[in-house]
Parts: structure tokens; sequence; C-alpha cells
């Protein structure tokens, strides 16, 4: 397992649940698109394109990470996902 694209992958994937969480609030608001939701679109985004610009050109290999960095990075993927998905459930 190479913990260093496991920890690039748990960043899109918490930018994603970012953009997922913030276009739901904008689609569901009758008053329209606040600036904490257009912040967090722009967050999101940015951690997506920034995370596949370094494994898609290579940097990943520069990048020593500790255990505890790896398992906060995966741990908190998988709360703000499933954060994503229960608000939008409920």
């Amino acid at each position: 397992m190479n913990r260093v694209l496991l920890y690039y992958a748990s960043q899109v994937v918490t930018g994603g649940a970012f953009v997922f969480l913030a276009a739901s609030n904008a689609l569901s608001n009758g008053a329209g698109v606040s600036i904490p939701t257009v912040l967090m679109i722009i967050g999101g985004a940015g951690m997506i394109l920034g995370s596949g610009y370094h494994v898609l050109h290579s940097n990943y290999d520069r990048v020593e990470l500790g255990t505890t960095t790896f398992w906060l990075a995966i741990v908190g993927a998988v709360l703000v996902l499933v954060a994503a998905v229960l608000s939008v459930a409920f």
C-alpha cells in the first residue's frame, strides 16, 4: 500500500465532500448562495486540484508522512464524507 497516494486520495475525498456539501446547501437554499457556501466550493475544488496536480506530476515521492498524519487524514476524510451523506439524507 502506497501511503502517500492514499493520503492524497483522502484529500480528494475530503475536497469532494466539501464541494458536495456546499452544492447541496446552495441548491436547497431558497435565499441564494452565501459567502461560506462559495468558500467551501472554492476550498474543496482547491483540495481536489492540488492533490491531483501533485499525483499527476510525480511530486508525491518527496512527501514524508508520519503515522499520525496519515491516519488523521484517513479518519478525517471518512468523517467528512459521512457528514456530507448524512446532511443530505436528513
